[in-house]
């Protein structure tokens, strides 16, 4: 092999290396955006991950503490109150326990009320008075209409 052909090579396995690590990078961004929490309202995120959609608020620069855990089903919220519908795994393997939860999040008290029985959940929010407009929808829905 010519010294040319050897740096034409060089220069072929240089340019490879430099798009591999390039699309990692790329990747790993994209990755990340899936994986972070999205604001729903001041404090409160929404996550989405393998463990499946859950609230979080925040408690730090980069730290979340659970307010409802996965698996949220439908959610909506105003400047005030977050409503949440939660059909909770019993394990990863398994879709769901077949028993749906309800929360009302209390923004400005910090609150969270639940996991209640539709019922209680019905007279919990007559008695906060969480206005009617509130409809419970599937969490991505949420997301594109805010």
């Amino acid at each position: 092999m010519t010294n040319q052909q050897l740096r034409r090579k060089r220069f072929y396995l240089l340019l490879l290396c430099f798009v591999v690590m390039l699309s990692s990078v790329a990747c790993i961004g994209v990755c990340d955006m899936f994986a972070q929490p999205q604001e729903i309202t001041e404090g409160y995120y929404i996550t989405h991950n393998e463990f499946g959609s859950s609230i979080q608020r925040r408690s730090g620069r980069s730290t979340y503490d659970w307010v409802v855990r996965p698996d949220v089903i439908e959610f909506d919220w105003d400047e005030t109150f977050i409503v949440v519908k939660q059909n909770p795994r019993e394990d990863l393997g398994v879709p769901d326990t077949g028993v749906i939860k309800w929360y009302i999040i209390d923004i400005a008290h910090r609150r969270t009320i639940g996991g209640m029985s539709y019922l209680d959940y019905l007279k919990k929010r007559i008695e906060l008075s969480v206005p009617d407009k509130l409809d419970l929808l599937a969490p991505d829905e949420a997301l594109r209409e805010a």
